[in-house]
């Protein structure tokens, strides 16, 4: 009997040591599942996307330009009648347009105040469009004549502050500012009385001061990026240069010349937010 309480005990040892295993094996996956679902801390995923701190980013686009030039002829001696330097004046003072490329780098810092934000950008840009005006024509005195206005713009640059509204993930804003550009302007003359030839012109590398004003939006499609386009009106004054013209008799024409101008930029651009 002794036997059969001791055979018993063991079967029953044996059973319990099964059902321990099963309900540790049974258990793993549920404890390894409860962790890999384990949530991240509150406010990591799906935070709004904050427009506060500085960004660097760049832009690309394309300008249109129209200039306004103004020609004068000072005839210094007797070879043009002041009839022929109306006439030449005339010719040299109208508007000419071209369209060119913009693009560069910007870089600025935002406030955020709920669904507002302040900020100040600034930026620098290559741009060309090179604005032609050539007028030909003959004098009452029987003196062909053509005379060349041109502005070659180089760079851009602009400080501007931002002001606008967010709706969503889009920064819809307004700007407006300061604006520098370097430009080449220069003139040229040519006439020709009887076969013979007289020239002249000069030329200028300038650096003006401006003002701008446009707006844009901006969409923030990921974290710490966002991508805009905007639309820039800038005007410049002040563009001059002055030469003389040395005619067939050797006799000096004082030429002179100046221009205005406004420049069209429209920019895409991709912002990257630290």
């Amino acid at each position: 009997m002794f036997a059969l309480l001791g055979t018993a005990r063991k079967l029953a040892c044996k059973k319990f040591a099964w059902l321990s295993a099963a309900a540790v094996f049974l258990g793993y996956p549920a404890c390894a599942a409860d962790l890999a679902v384990k949530a991240p801390p509150a406010g990591v995923i799906g935070a709004p996307f904050s427009w506060n701190g500085f960004y660097i980013g760049g832009n690309a686009g394309f300008s249109h330009n129209s200039a306004d030039f103004s020609s004068t002829m000072v005839d210094t001696g007797t070879f043009f009648q002041p009839d022929s330097v109306a006439l030449i004046n005339t010719a040299g003072t109208a508007s000419a347009s071209a369209t060119g490329f913009v693009g560069g780098i910007q870089a600025g810092y935002n406030w955020q105040f709920n669904g507002w934000v302040l900020g100040v950008e600034a930026d620098f840009n290559a741009l060309t469009g090179k604005s032609t005006l050539s007028s030909s024509g003959v004098t009452p005195h029987a003196t062909a004549f053509t005379l060349t206005n041109s502005l070659d713009p180089k760079w851009i640059a602009t400080l501007r502050p931002r002001a606008g509204v967010l709706f969503g993930s889009v920064f819809l804003y307004g700007t407006g500012g300061l604006a520098i550009m370097q430009a080449d302007y220069s003139q040229t003359f040519t006439n020709v009385l009887g076969g013979v030839p007289g020239a002249g012109g000069s030329s200028a590398s300038l650096i003006k001061a401006g003002w701008t004003a446009g707006g844009g939006l901006e969409y923030a499609f990921a974290n710490r990026w966002s991508v805009k386009a905007e639309y820039l009106y800038t005007k410049f004054t002040g563009f001059s240069t002055s030469g003389i013209v040395i005619q067939q008799t050797g006799e000096l024409s004082g030429l002179s010349g100046s221009t205005s101008a406004t420049f069209q930029m429209v920019r895409a651009g991709v912002n990257y937010h630290f």
